[in-house]
């Protein structure tokens, strides 16, 4: 699987070397840096020369039970969160909190909904979190959700200005991780300079859940990185692939979009340019959003 997160810790010994060097250590975890996100610009693993810098974004292709393991070699410490409170009753705060029901790590999830009504239905469809009715920014209310002992809070309302808020109020604990949903990019600068917060832009999270159905390729899961940034594809070749056979540098593939890695079997292949491709081999491919159609026809359906 891919995930991201953003450097924050420069003392790590990683900070030192190039990217290739970081990913020949990655290899013996099955995994590799496979784009960085530096600002506005995006940075392909299989460029030469590539140093981490302080707040890049990383993203890494690794089995999902190397993952803690991975996140630890960049000085990110993985502490399960016990304690979650959500703010505003939606279908996302309803699938993370009926996926947090299910987390043997998770003690207590709470849901703040300002709507009366909107609260008693997301309370229908819970079994374990308590769902609590009434203003969010009350001391009261935050006092009955727990929110000051909160490990993690998230703030996925309608309003980004609530959601900015709620993740202020939360980084005066400095244990307690915020994670702000955005709807509009003139908040994310503001949204970053709040000590221990996440952003989530709703359009990344819309558009990744729905962009495999939407391609036509045969897709296992799509990541959109960002407005206008393209996205990451797992593409699985299955047996009557036209691409098995092919090396990757034989798929000519547009000079901006590029295949990352290839998983073939237990193998995590890292930078696979003369890799010859095998039927139920798994691509990790960055899709510029100039090549979407023409990544496409390379494996269409």
């Amino acid at each position: 699987n891919i995930f991201n997160f953003r450097q924050k810790d420069t003392d790590i010994p990683f900070m030192k070397f190039s990217l290739n060097h970081i990913n020949s250590k990655l290899a013996e975890l099955s995994a590799a840096v496979v784009m960085i996100l530096r600002g506005n610009h995006r940075i392909l693993a299989n460029e030469e020369d590539i140093y981490l810098q302080r707040n890049d974004i990383i993203y890494i292709a690794c089995p999902p039970e190397r993952n803690i393991d991975v996140m630890r070699l960049f000085g990110v410490d993985h502490n399960p969160y016990e304690k979650a409170v959500i703010f505003g009753a939606n279908a996302i705060s309803y699938y993370l909190a009926a996926q947090l029901e299910n987390d043997e790590n998770i003690i207590s999830c709470s849901i703040v909904e300002n709507d009366t009504a909107k609260a008693h239905r997301l309370a229908e469809k819970l079994n374990k979190a308590s769902v609590i009715a009434g203003e969010m920014m009350s001391d009261r209310i935050l006092e009955d959700a727990g929110f000051a002992a909160a490990d993690v809070s998230v703030a996925v309302t309608e309003k980004d200005k609530d959601n900015l808020l709620i993740s202020l109020l939360a980084s005066k604990n400095k244990d307690t991780q915020a994670v702000s949903l955005i709807n509009s990019r003139e908040y994310n600068v503001l949204a970053t300079n709040i000590r221990n917060n996440t952003i989530i832009d709703r359009s990344v999270i819309t558009v990744s859940g729905i962009l495999q159905y939407l391609r036509r390729a045969r897709i296992n899961e799509a990541y959109a990185l960002g407005r206008e940034m393209g996205e990451i594809w797992e593409i699985r070749l299955g047996e009557d692939s036209s691409n098995a056979g092919q090396t990757i540098k034989e798929l000519r593939l547009p000079e901006n979009s590029a295949v990352l890695a290839v998983v073939s079997g237990e193998d995590f292949i890292y930078n696979p340019e003369e890799y010859r491709l095998k039927e139920q081999d798994k691509l990790i491919v960055y899709v510029s959003p100039a090549d979407i159609r023409s990544i496409e026809q390379v494996f269409y359906r």
